[in-house]
């Protein structure tokens, strides 16, 4: 998050918008409502204990909840 934050932090509600949206994409309990793994793959270093890990995924967001992360970032520069 440094890096966002430092481009970001010119404009707190596009940094606190953005921070939520990743905070949510990583963490969020209800996860299962809007990211959906597309492409996983097997982890070929662990021969025991074979792992898989994820390589593509769809991230659903409303449109309003799009557009208004769009607004209030729009301007930063």
């Amino acid at each position: 998050m440094t890096l966002p934050r430092q481009f970001l932090s010119r404009c707190p509600s596009c940094l606190t918008n953005f921070v939520q949206l990743w905070c949510d994409f990583t963490c969020s309990p209800n996860q299962a409502n809007f990211v959906r793994v597309i492409a996983s793959t097997d982890d070929l270093h662990l021969v025991e204990n074979k792992t898989q890990y994820v390589t593509e995924v769809a991230y659903y967001v409303r449109d309003s909840y799009a557009d208004g992360l769009f607004q209030s970032c729009k301007d930063v520069s």
